[in-house]
């Protein structure tokens, strides 16, 4: 009867240190995850920003004419930027990309891959260096 009791306990204070494990772990997991966001919502805007400052170098040396095609910037002496980040996408827990992209101008944008789980705000640049951030929606 007391082995039968043991065993009882036993049973019962695994499934209790289960339970307080597995509370430790979804607590962690959340603040790691918003650690990550953080850190790829920062290198997002710093990435986006970088593509702004190559592409307005680009028009101050041609007249005001920007690039229709991404890949020019990467190709001067020195480049304007050192990669293709629009080929290189996504990177950080984002995709990079530009809805506009002509002599007259652009529109960039950075969007996370898994809004709340990759990043937390879409960010965009326009003609001129013209920054702008927003939440993402979570039920894309």
């Amino acid at each position: 009867m007391q082995r039968a009791t043991e065993k009882g306990i036993s049973f019962l204070v695994l499934v209790i240190f289960a339970g307080l494990l597995s509370l430790l772990l979804s607590v962690l997991g959340e603040k790691i995850i918003g650690l990550v966001v953080v850190r790829n919502n920062a290198a997002a805007a710093a990435t986006l920003k970088t593509i702004a400052t190559g592409l307005e170098n680009y028009g101050k040396e041609h007249e005001g004419q920007y690039p229709d095609d991404f890949s020019l910037l990467t190709q001067g002496a020195p480049p304007y930027i050192d990669r293709n980040y629009l080929m290189e996408s996504p990177q950080s827990g984002f995709n990079y990309f530009c809805s506009r992209l002509d002599k007259t101008g652009y529109n960039c944008s950075a969007i996370p891959i898994r809004c709340g789980i990759t990043g937390s705000k879409d960010f965009a640049v326009a003609t001129g260096n013209l920054f702008v951030s927003e939440d993402c929606d979570k039920n894309e």
